[in-house]
């Protein structure tokens, strides 16, 4: 057997979907925060995609297909988004209430028996339809960092709270009832 038969004995020709696998590693194996795999399942060929950052993960759900059929093989694409277990409740609310307009923010304080966290929420009160008949509208009115609290839940280190109302308070003179 010469060289050149040789070389063809060792040649394999690699699936259609082998090679959408390759195409994939190729965009997304030099970022940090993926991890591809490939699985030749027994029922069908899997490709996981483990990746560290929810907001990437979330994109690649939008983006890429669940299923790529290749003829009668069909192909798994599985993002597996970053497990929360870990994630303290302050954490989860922060990235809950990013770039939303009614949160400011999460502010922590060291204490000698760990760590406190504050949610704050904008000094805003805001009404909305909740069949009080005690009000003429019907209406209940809060503010946001009551509400979070009880959806929410509390919980021993974590505080909800409104941002602090900067301007001095004003006194509205009432003539009827002056002393």
């Amino acid at each position: 057997m010469n060289a050149f038969d040789e070389k063809i004995s060792e040649m394999k020709i690699a699936s259609p979907w082998v090679i959408y696998y390759r195409k994939l590693c190729c965009l997304f194996k030099p970022d940090p925060d993926i991890e591809i795999q490939y699985n030749n399942g027994e029922k069908y060929p899997v490709i996981r995609m483990h990746v560290k950052s929810i907001d990437k993960a979330n994109a690649l759900c939008r983006l890429l297909p669940e299923e790529k059929n290749f003829g009668n093989v069909t192909l798994k694409i599985i993002i597996v988004p970053p497990s929360t277990d870990d994630a303290s409740k302050a954490d989860l609310i922060a990235c809950a209430f990013r770039d939303n307009p009614v949160f400011e923010g999460v502010k922590t304080l060291s204490t000698p028996g760990g760590t406190d966290y504050f949610a704050m929420f904008i000094k805003e009160v805001v009404q909305y339809d909740a069949d009080d008949i005690s009000d003429w509208y019907r209406q209940q009115s809060t503010l946001y960092q009551d509400i979070a609290k009880e959806i929410f839940g509390e919980e021993a280190n974590l505080h909800y709270c409104t941002e602090k109302y900067e301007e001095p308070h004003k006194w509205v003179k009432c003539d009827k009832y002056s002393f």
